[in-house]
């Protein structure tokens, strides 16, 4: 029995061991796992005393396990954390119930969960697990950060579209930015894509309102704040202090007032920068956080990306809007066609006006229903303005009334979509081509009465040079024939009265020409000296005549040979000096002339004074004696008579020779009247051959001159006079007895009229060059000496081969001239070896 008893004994000591074997497996098992586990796991009573802790929970509170059991938790822990976990527990003693906190200790948070362990009806113990939430914590900000980005992405997308305009947009983004940052301040500066200047198409700053003066610098410095963000590539933050610096030192260019606080993000579309996007605080010295510089740099590519949307649509708007004002509000009729059919694809409200068409009328059919084209011409037209081998066609288009219309169209290609198209503008011309045919008719016939008038002045001065070249000629040899004092006084009258009649005669002719634009010039080269000679031989006796001096001085003349119109210089200074013997009763005339270089090379300005000491010109007059038929007293009881053409014609003829006039005036004191022309220095080899008129007759040896004249009056006359020079006359009374004679006898030279009967004299002329005589040579010397004055005839004259050119009414001398200077150009030698041929 007792054995039995003590084997029992034996057997429960053996069972109780292996149970406490089992036991402190079990717990070192359940130690290993509250060990392995990630979480912290606390066991304490309600006091406090800690029963166990895991190594985690150890480690949380830099102890080991052993150091902790035992001990009272709220002992470990500071004083005010101590408090607040004992609060947690006697909270959960009362409500029986678990309890979940977290904390933060050393930068980590640590979220806690507390379990009451109860005895019946009390709490006896606690069990308290802890976790370091701090990883979970900040992947669950970053995910409601990226959630929170994206939706603010997705709303300013959403903006881009919904925005009527740029400004509105950036409005829109700055209550975005507002909303997200507090970015009250803000503003985005857009580069010019044309010169990369900064311009500021935003701007929201409470520094800034009502203060233009304190608003951003536009325009281009390198050393604008805005720009370092694209400098430096990336988001810039400076604090109010940083900026100051820079400021003082010049290194950067900052607003004032200087803000505590400034942030600026590039803006980029495709990694290229568009802008910046800034915002800045005056108020407060704040740091910009890392969430909300990373919000503001997810958001710029967005807001870039918009902005670049907006300033598309808007450049499109501003397109259409150039496309609306261009072609549907031009007053101008535009149609749009296709260039491969001629169908009309569009036309503007002038177009409907104009035609009486409703667009929807016009729109879709052939422009061919306007301009009524056969198929082949329109195909044939619209290849041309296509391929621009043509710009604008003159035809007829149809109204909606059937009025056919003359048009002008004016189409020029353009390219849409890789569609080809006309822009067609349509000018109405038919009044136009109306005005041009009546233009055109009374053109014709204002040249038709100008030639007609032309005609008739020159018939009229042929007319009247020929009785008078008669007149004027035997008065001049009546001047070589024994007179009383009286008879000479008569004669000279007459003469001078002649001379009267010519000028006004040659006015009136020279008159004509200038008015239908045929006032021509004729150079050749000549002698001042000369000029100034004829005018001192020509109005000597007018000037003595009034008891008048009359001086000439070309003291400040460097040389004295030139090339220039030396007749229409002559003229010029003839009717200047006439006029101021005319209007000057008493004191002197005096006439300079003097030259200075010209700009032109080998060109020289010739300069003619005119002074008198006469009635002079009134300051209201002076600008008006040039005008046609102008004279300084019009009255009906004036003293000075006159054509009032004289310096119309001087005016003209000094700016057809490149120069002008200056008129120098006092009542009472006199005039004077400077002239100046350009003339040319000839060439240092040329050497003048004409003889002086004073002088030719002179220098003339006995000639024999054939005398081809019609008028029996002018033949004697010449005649005469050239017998009293000493030659020998034959007279012919047309060209073709001129031609007979010259078969006949042998002469010198021969003095043709133009205008004969039979032959004229420019057909004798002719026939004399193209052939040659038994007893003269081809190039005899033929002067032409006829009252046909005009230029034309001139020209006529020396083309048939004359070789001079005398006008009725003439003077012995400006004769004797004329033959010398014929038989110079020859280079005839009279009563030579050759028996006085050329």
């Amino acid at each position: 029995m007792k054995s039995e008893i003590e084997q029992a004994r034996e057997r429960i000591a053996q069972l109780e061991a292996q149970l406490k074997a089992q036991t402190l497996d079990a717990e070192a098992d359940m130690r290993a796992v509250l060990d392995a586990t990630g979480q912290s796991i606390l066991l304490i009573r309600a006091d406090g005393i800690v029963l166990h802790a895991n190594k985690t929970a150890a480690r949380n509170y830099d102890r080991s396990p052993s150091d902790l059991i035992g001990r009272n938790i709220l002992e470990v822990l500071p004083a005010p954390v101590a408090r607040h976990r004992r609060a947690i527990l006697d909270r959960c003693i009362t409500q029986k119930a678990p309890l979940a906190f977290t904390d933060t200790r050393n930068g980590r948070t640590f979220a806690h969960n507390v379990y009451p362990i109860l005895d019946g009806d009390h709490v006896r113990r606690f069990a308290v697990y802890s976790e370091d939430i701090t990883d979970i914590l900040h992947k669950d900000r970053e995910v409601a950060a990226s959630r929170h980005q994206q939706s603010v992405l997705l709303e300013i997308l959403s903006l881009s579209h919904t925005t009527e305009s740029l400004d509105a947009l950036l409005a829109s983004i700055h209550g975005i930015l507002r909303r997200e940052v507090q970015a009250e301040n803000l503003y985005v500066v857009l580069m010019n894509p044309h010169d990369g200047s900064p311009d500021y198409r935003y701007c929201v700053d409470s520094a800034w309102q009502g203060n233009a003066a304190a608003r951003p610098p536009c325009g281009w410095k390198d050393n604008l704040l805005c720009l370092e963000p694209l400098r430096r590539n990336g988001a810039v933050q400076f604090s109010g202090t940083e900026l100051c610096a820079l400021n003082e030192s010049g290194a950067l260019s900052t607003p004032a007032p200087v803000p505590l606080a400034w942030l600026g993000i590039p803006l980029r579309v495709q990694g290229k920068a568009i802008g910046v996007l800034a915002t800045q605080e005056y108020t407060e010295s704040r740091v910009y956080t890392e969430d909300e510089v990373c919000l503001l740099t997810a958001c710029s590519d967005q807001i870039a990306i918009a902005i670049e949307r907006k300033r598309a649509e808007e450049l499109m708007q501003e397109s259409a809007e150039h496309y609306r004002a261009f072609f549907e509000d031009n007053h101008s009729v535009m149609l749009l066609l296709d260039s491969a059919s001629g169908d009309i694809l569009d036309l503007n409200k002038a177009a409907e006006a104009y035609y009486g068409y409703p667009r929807q009328r016009l729109a879709g059919k052939s422009i061919a229903f306007l301009n009524l084209f056969p198929e082949a011409k329109l195909r044939e037209v619209l290849s041309k303005l296509s391929e621009q081998r043509i710009t604008n066609i003159i035809t007829r288009h149809r109204l909606a009334n059937g009025e056919m219309r003359d048009v002008e169209v004016y189409s020029g290609p353009f390219t849409v979509n890789g569609r080809r198209r006309l822009i067609s503008i349509v000018h109405d011309i038919t009044r136009r081509l109306k005005d041009e045919a009546a233009l055109s008719a009374a053109k014709e016939a204002a040249e038709l009465a100008s030639r007609v008038k032309g005609e008739f002045v020159a018939n009229i001065s042929h007319e009247v040079r020929t009785p008078l070249n008669g007149l004027m000629g035997m008065l001049q040899l009546l001047l070589e024939t024994p007179l009383s004092e009286e008879q000479f006084s008569y004669i000279h009258t007459a003469l001078q009265s002649s001379k009267n009649l010519l000028r006004v005669l040659n006015d009136v002719l020279d008159f004509t020409k200038m008015e239908a634009g045929k006032l021509s010039l004729l150079e050749s080269t000549f002698r001042v000296s000369d000029i100034l000679d004829h005018t001192a031989s020509l109005f000597a006796q007018q000037a003595r005549a009034k008891g008048l001096t009359l001086q000439v001085r070309s003291d400040g003349l460097p040389g004295d040979l030139y090339a220039g119109d030396d007749g229409r210089i002559r003229q010029v200074l003839f009717n200047l000096v006439g006029n101021a013997i005319k209007f000057t009763d008493s004191g002197q005339i005096t006439v300079e002339t003097w030259a200075m270089p010209d700009r032109q090379p080998e060109c020289r300005r010739l300069f003619f004074s005119v002074a008198d000491t006469g009635i002079g010109i009134s300051p209201a007059r002076i600008h008006h004696i040039f005008e046609p038929f102008t004279q300084v007293d019009g009255s009906l009881s004036r003293r000075y008579q006159g054509s009032g053409l004289g310096l119309t014609i001087v005016k003209r003829l000094v700016e057809l020779m490149g120069g002008g006039l200056l008129v120098d005036s006092e009542p009472g004191q006199g005039t004077s009247i400077t002239f100046h022309v350009l003339v040319r220095e000839p060439a240092k080899s040329i050497c003048l051959l004409t003889a002086t008129e004073d002088s030719a007759s002179g220098l003339l040896q006995p000639l024999r001159i054939l005398l081809v004249e019609d008028e029996q009056v002018n033949m004697i006359m010449a005649q005469r006079i050239l017998e009293k020079m000493g030659h020998m006359v034959t007279c012919a009374r047309n060209g073709k007895a001129g031609l007979e004679k010259l078969h006949e006898q042998r002469f010198d030279v021969v003095l043709m009229d133009i205008q004969m009967p039979v032959m004229d004299g420019l057909e004798a002329t002719r026939r004399i060059r193209n052939a040659a005589s038994p007893m003269n040579p081809q190039d005899i010397p033929v002067i032409a000496v006829t009252a046909h004055a005009t230029s034309r005839d001139r020209d006529d004259a020396l083309e048939a081969g004359m070789d001079g050119y005398v006008i009725k009414p003439f003077e012995r001398d400006i004769l004797a001239s004329a033959i010398h200077s014929a038989l110079l150009k020859r280079a005839c030698i009279p009563g030579g070896e050759s028996g006085g041929y050329c």
